[in-house]
């Protein structure tokens, strides 16, 4: 994947979406996990009750394709270990099967989430808790092009990959460069374009943090 930096706002606005994959929520107990670089009061305007998803049951289509395939063996072990439902012969029909099953264990109440992969269909059936956290948007990101000045000051601290200081928005523009085999002037002004619109000009304090992935 390489570098990606990018810039995420809390905000008070529950998003349109929530679901166990969605990253656009933090809680007080994931907080500490999450490597920021100042506490997590610093956030505190938009701090509150926040609707969060607890997944209820997690139920696994199997593809018809997909049963020949000798690889599906090695994730159904492992969704097996998770207490996932395993279902065969039943993705054409797994709306009905849904109902059913929902209607079999009472949970009817249930919000029901759905992804798909070419082997399978995974469904969450998911309950709301409310919890202290906040929600986030990402605002931009920035993938590679970055000289070596940027990972000297940023990755070096495996513990910290969450800046919420603007001087740090500010040293990560200062280290747009030719970095890869391709890069052309052009681009890195384009980058640094970029850049200055999504993380220097819309960055706020107790709002903003820089994340850095590698």
């Amino acid at each position: 994947m390489g570098l990606v930096v990018f810039h995420c706002k809390a905000t008070k606005v529950k998003p349109a979406e929530l679901h166990p994959f969605s990253e656009n929520y933090i809680t007080f107990e994931m907080y500490p996990d999450l490597g920021f670089d100042t506490e997590f009061d610093y956030f505190s305007d938009h701090i509150q009750l926040i609707e969060v998803p607890k997944t209820i049951n997690t139920l696994i289509f199997i593809k018809e394709k997909s049963k020949q395939n000798n690889n599906i063996d090695y994730f159904v072990d492992d969704f097996l270990k998770y207490g996932y439902k395993i279902i065969y012969n039943k993705f054409n029909d797994m709306d009905n099967y849904i109902i059913e099953f929902q209607t079999k264990h009472n949970i009817l109440d249930l919000t029901v989430h759905k992804w798909d992969t070419p082997s399978w269909c995974g469904v969450h059936l998911l309950a709301w808790e409310l919890k202290t956290g906040f929600y986030y948007n990402e605002i931009g990101d920035q993938r590679n092009g970055m000289s070596q000045l940027f990972y000297k000051r940023f990755c070096k601290n495996i513990d910290i990959c969450n800046f919420t200081e603007k001087p740090d928005f500010e040293f990560a523009f200062s280290c747009i460069d030719l970095a890869r085999i391709g890069d052309t002037e052009d681009l890195v002004q384009e980058r640094k374009k970029l850049f200055q619109k999504n993380f220097i000009d819309a960055y706020e304090q107790n709002r903003s943090w820089m994340g850095v992935s590698y």
